[in-house]
């Protein structure tokens, strides 16, 4: 899951970005970004995404979350998205 600041446009993209991706990543259905209002992403003069990569609550996540290769592969994915979303971006201004 990707959470975005609520009324972030650029957050919005970012995290759509990055789970797209991610999803890519892992093999699984595209979920959708989710608009929140969290501290972190809140205070954050950037467009800032969270990423919530699994759940130790359910014991399969939490088996492949132990792993180096799953992770490693997550955080790949998140690289990627964040590469797309700054492919994106028009500079010329």
């Amino acid at each position: 899951m990707t959470f975005y600041m609520s009324g972030s446009s650029q957050g919005q993209v970012l995290a759509e970005c990055v789970i797209t991706k991610v999803c890519e990543a892992v093999g699984k259905p595209l979920r959708s970004a989710n608009p929140g209002d969290y501290f972190v992403i809140r205070e954050s003069s950037a467009p800032a995404v969270i990423v919530e990569c699994g759940f130790l609550s359910n014991s399969e996540d939490e088996k492949k979350l132990l792993t180096q290769e799953h992770r490693s592969t997550l955080a790949h994915g998140i690289a990627d998205g964040i590469t797309e979303y700054f492919s994106g971006l028009d500079t010329s201004s």
